[in-house]
């Protein structure tokens, strides 16, 4: 199936075996939540049209969160973005047998590459702005070439997140710095 097919309804048809076996039993009870919180903002951003760009992006990272967002008990505190971020990507490398994020990722290659290229979405630049810096952030669009060539998909789409997440901070928090990491 292509990825541009894929919408709310489908992913909860898709899930909806699984997500009965799954509600015979009490422990399964937060993913079942984390699933139906993002499939509910995915759907948000379906139904909102016209709305700005921003405020999709907004949502699709609540979906996003939703499901790699992860609580410490013991600290009674959200565990770190990097942290839950990178162990639920390492999760969806492991099960991904058939291969669809490369897959997406090389369908959606030349917009990659433009946010590659975007200057005011690397964290580099904005440790000291400056036309000189913007210009040294396109070296990530070189090595993403070779990482296409590599197929080296989690590199990618670590870089990608990181790109995109600093986005989120901007929008969320107003602000540019390169503190702003998954």
């Amino acid at each position: 199936m292509e990825s541009g097919t894929w919408n709310a309804h489908l992913l909860r048809r898709r899930w909806k075996p699984t997500k009965e076996r799954l509600a015979e039993s009490a422990k399964h009870q937060q993913l079942l939540i984390r699933i139906h919180r993002a499939c509910s903002w995915i759907q948000c951003v379906e139904d909102s049209g016209d709305v700005a760009l921003d405020e999709r992006l907004v949502f699709q990272w609540i979906a996003l969160n939703a499901l790699y967002g992860r609580w410490d008990d013991a600290r009674r505190e959200p565990i770190s973005d990097a942290k839950t971020l990178s162990a639920f990507l390492d999760q969806l490398f492991r099960t991904d047998a058939e291969g669809r994020l490369g897959k997406l990722l090389a369908e959606e290659r030349e917009l990659v590459m433009t946010i590659f290229e975007d200057p005011y979405l690397s964290s580099f630049f904005w440790e000291a702005p400056s036309p000189g810096r913007a210009k040294q952030t396109m070296s990530t669009r070189h090595q993403a070439k070779t990482w296409y060539v590599d197929s080296r998909w989690r590199m990618i789409l670590d870089r990608l997140i990181e790109r995109i997440y600093l986005l989120r901070c901007q929008i969320v928090h107003g602000a540019g710095e390169h503190s702003a990491r998954p």
